[in-house]
């Protein structure tokens, strides 16, 4: 069915504050007046490449769980996509397998709250109820060839089945938001402090979701964007550039999360590789379209500096106070850098091989040439960056082999990068303000491997 008739259809049955109050079912503080718990069912036919789509409508259309009718799924599972489970059983021949798709902060919400799908031959009953036995309400979903076309569930409106779901959230979706979001003003702020994470916390944590994720609550976005930043040791400058960061990409109207990829100690820390293991953490998270590779101690300084992708890879951090707000050299691609996955894919993303303290970005700026693209850059006077005051890191020497790995760029590209990634994931948490992906580089597995080639690294 369309998304005009879902919705109606979840419309029909969410509930009152004063209705739910009765039987003692307490919202979150982030409820408010009478806003409502919406359900919703949605018969697909394949969820095959579609999760991240739906995930993306439910937010879209404040839908806190969905019934999906899967009419080919196999097996019975659970995974996770952006806060978002969904829970799929399959089918024995009479009955459509479902999945029940839901928000996390639902459950947390609505503690006693329960979805039971009960699957009969021609139709899919959900009873939404409170585990005491209360009941709520029940949809029912009926059971139609992947290829039919339906007139009439829930508002009388016609669609087709195997319709695109892509095309029916442009069409009936809500409004894009403005080219130019409203309200930029230049020049700002630039917080050089590190309030507390508690602190933050109370700041931002109304409008951002669990694992760094925030959204406009009134447009689609145009951009979806994952913040990348290779991390160890640097809390200080983590809860200020995480000051900095949110403030200003809620401002830009982004769909954005934050991904701190942080190497375990000790060894010797590998700028490039951490940031390679971000981009294929975040696009297994996420349907990301544009993926920033932000280093931890630089803060923007304008907000007319849009985080986001164009058609040619962008070096944001054009003008940095330490070199005097000028380009050090016009090939330069370091500190901060946006790329789209099509770029990253097309130029085997960055170097795993740059173990220590520089030559990485000048590696990528290669890279970027070598597949036929140009870097893109805001003026400098947009482009402004403050960079953070830090000491070296003993752990992050001079890399003493970079210049002969740069030399080799043009033989080595296609065969050293995401195409040769290799790493363990030791955690990976949603934290209120980021994602926090904790990874061992595997340092022995992978330099044994370089010094075949370069015996000296």
């Amino acid at each position: 069915m369309s998304v005009q008739e879902w919705c109606h259809l979840s419309r029909q049955i969410k509930f009152r504050h004063d209705y739910l109050n009765v039987r003692n079912v307490e919202f979150g503080e982030n409820m408010e007046n009478n806003e409502c718990t919406r359900f919703a069912t949605l018969n697909v036919g394949t969820l095959s490449g579609r999760l991240l789509e739906m995930v993306d409508m439910m937010i879209r259309r404040r839908i806190e769980a969905l019934c999906v009718q899967e009419i080919r799924w196999k097996g019975n599972e659970s995974r996770w996509a952006n806060g978002y489970q969904l829970v799929c059983s399959e089918g024995d021949g009479l009955k459509n397998g479902v999945a029940e798709l839901a928000a996390a902060n639902a459950k947390s919400m609505h503690p006693r709250l329960k979805i039971v799908v009960v699957l009969l031959a021609i139709a899919t009953i959900v009873h939404i109820i409170l585990d005491d036995g209360a009941f709520f309400s029940s949809l029912a979903s009926f059971n139609f060839d992947y290829h039919t076309s339906i007139d009439t569930i829930a508002d009388g409106t016609s669609s087709t089945l195997n319709e695109s779901f892509v095309e029916s959230l442009e069409v009936n979706g809500t409004s894009l938001c403005p080219v130019t979001p409203p309200g930029l003003v230049g020049k700002i702020r630039v917080w050089m402090d590190g309030p507390s994470y508690d602190q933050l916390e109370k700041l931002y944590s109304s409008w951002i979701d669990k694992g760094g994720h925030s959204y406009p609550r009134h447009c689609i976005s145009r951009h979806k964007v994952a913040i990348i930043v290779p991390y160890r040791d640097r809390d200080t400058q983590l809860r200020i550039m995480l000051h900095n960061l949110h403030a200003l990409l809620t401002k830009q109207q982004l769909d954005y999360g934050i991904y701190i990829v942080e190497q375990v100690s000790p060894g010797v820390f590998n700028r490039a590789k951490l940031m390679n293991i971000g981009y294929e953490e975040a696009i297994k998270d996420y349907n990301w379209d544009c993926f920033v590779f932000h280093d931890v101690d630089l803060l923007p300084e304008d907000d007319r500096n849009i985080y986001s992708c164009p058609a040619q890879p962008r070096h944001m951090s054009v003008a940095v106070d330490k070199f005097n707000y000028k380009l050090p050299y016009g090939s330069i691609f370091g500190g901060i850098s946006a790329l789209t996955r099509e770029h990253i894919e097309k130029i085997n993303g960055f170097s795993n091989d740059y173990w220590g303290w520089g030559g990485e970005d000048d590696d990528l700026s290669t890279r970027v040439s070598l597949a036929g693209y140009k870097i893109s850059r805001y003026p400098a006077d947009i482009a402004r960056y403050k960079m953070i005051k830090h000491s070296h890191e003993s752990s992050n020497k001079i890399n003493k082999c970079r210049y002969k790995l740069m030399g080799k760029t043009k033989q080595r590209w296609m065969s050293d990068g995401i195409s040769s990634l290799n790493y363990k994931v030791i955690r990976m948490e949603k934290r209120p303000l980021f994602t926090n992906i904790l990874v061992d580089l595997l340092y022995e597995e992978s330099i044994t491997k370089l010094r075949k080639t370069f015996p000296s690294c």
